[in-house]
């Protein structure tokens, strides 16, 4: 196993699952343009501090393992007004999970980094981008401190942090699987023209100004829940007025479904390069539940809690390390059932922390006279599911993304759902009294 690092379970799923489009995107929308040869060495340089974005995996000694690479960057620069680049599907059996374009303007650059999940998750993707920026400025003799990484921790990102004392809750954590899995949850009305296996699509990001950004974390805390909740009940909530609006009265005791990464992140994985530390847990919600947004609210921050205080998150991943040693049941989470789907994957990503340093007035990332204008993150489309909606803070300001499948929704269709979603958001901000009032 020497320079090979196993795939966790969890990896080894991301790397084998059929269907969807495992990778993270980010696209950013930068006023000014790159150094070059500063950009290179800083893509070089995160590469060697995240040595999984520079490896593909392998079997070695019967196991599929991260076998490290060389800190080179796949990396394309094109003129602003050349045709889009195709991404073709790839996994990191073929090449690295980490490929990045820049498209540069007279006075502006477009930057798409693409990241598959095997690689890491959201808030690792997060950490690619900070230390880029990071990187980037020193590459110019800018003062600017990086995170201190170790990359030997890499070999530990599996550890779940069980406590003996916490084994027998992941008793109740899977028998909440089990229910869960007895569930039939509604999917989204077809109403996609585009074939079947067309590649994801994308809205437009959507980013409310800061006062509403400042006021609807300040109405997480006058309800006395957190904003996690309080996404997830906007979420459902969204969802609801959808389908009513698309013609859809579904019968009340139908169950809505949101998948929901749990990060599992504590202080001891501050050092830890970019990886996949998180669960997930399904999230369900009768329709009749969407007629009480404040009880629905209550609900959900009750239930966060209990999962958090419990660990019960950490039954997802048990469950993967008891399947990978039972190949039939491992065939089946490979082929990702269909009539167990989500109604849809949340992610909320938090904020993306830019170094004082390398601010402007406004939080921005800033160096000399280029500037960080817009960041749009969109999560994976994972297999049968059709929607993937992404939250994050850049610069104060609360960003939902929303990522779909054609062959599902229209565009029309889906912009109305990212349309439903901001006015939900709009609405809890107006709830919380304006600062100073």
């Amino acid at each position: 196993m020497n320079g090979a690092w196993p795939l966790t379970p969890l990896e080894q799923l991301l790397v084998e699952a059929q269907g969807g489009d495992l990778h993270f995107f980010a696209r950013l929308r930068f006023a000014g343009r790159f150094e070059r040869a500063a950009f290179e060495a800083a893509a070089r340089s995160v590469l060697e501090r995240h040595p999984l974005a520079a490896s593909t995996v392998a079997r070695v000694d019967g196991r599929a393992c991260w076998r490290p690479g060389p800190a080179r960057a796949r990396l394309r620069w094109l003129a602003e007004d050349a045709p889009e680049p195709e991404l073709e599907p790839e996994t990191p059996e073929r090449v690295p999970g980490l490929e990045t374009v820049v498209r540069e303007g007279r006075d502006r650059t477009a930057v798409t980094v693409r990241i598959h999940h095997a690689v890491c998750d959201g808030r690792g993707a997060l950490l690619l981008l900070r230390d880029f920026f990071v990187a980037y400025a020193r590459a110019l003799g800018r003062e600017a401190v990086p995170e201190p990484l170790e990359t030997t921790r890499i070999a530990a990102r599996g550890h779940l942090g069980l406590r003996p004392a916490l084994a027998p809750l992941q008793l109740l954590g899977l028998v909440g699987v089990r229910r869960a899995l007895g569930r039939r949850p509604l999917r989204l009305p077809g109403q996609g023209t585009a074939p079947v296996d067309s590649r994801p699509a994308a809205t437009p990001p959507r980013a409310l100004d800061r006062g509403s950004s400042d006021a609807y974390r300040r109405a997480a805390r006058l309800a006395g829940v957190s904003e996690n909740a309080q996404l997830l009940r906007d979420t459902f909530v969204a969802l609801g007025h959808w389908l009513r609006a698309h013609g859809e009265a579904p019968d009340a005791r139908r169950w809505l479904r949101l998948l929901v990464p749990c990060d599992l992140r504590t202080l001891e994985h501050r050092s830890l390069p970019a990886a996949n530390v998180l669960s997930q847990v399904y999230v369900d919600r009768r329709f009749r539940a969407l007629e009480d947004p404040a009880a629905l609210l209550r609900g959900l921050h009750g239930e966060l809690a209990l999962i958090r205080g419990w660990r019960l998150e950490l039954a997802f991943l048990l469950a993967l390390a008891v399947a990978r040693g039972l190949p039939p049941l491992w065939r089946l989470l490979v082929r990702a059932p269909r009539a167990i789907a989500p109604t849809a994957l949340h992610t909320a990503l938090g904020p993306l922390h830019v170094p004082l340093a390398l601010r402007d007035g406004e939080g921005r990332f800033a160096v000399g006279a280029l500037v960080l204008q817009e960041l749009d993150l969109l999560g994976p489309l994972l297999p049968h599911v059709p929607v993937s909606l992404t939250t994050h803070r850049y610069a104060g300001r609360l960003t939902t993304s929303l990522r779909y499948d054609p062959a599902v929704l229209s565009s029309d269709a889906a912009a109305a759902l990212h349309e439903a979603l901001e006015a939900c958001l709009l609405e809890s901000a107006r709830r919380a009294a304006p600062a100073g009032r």
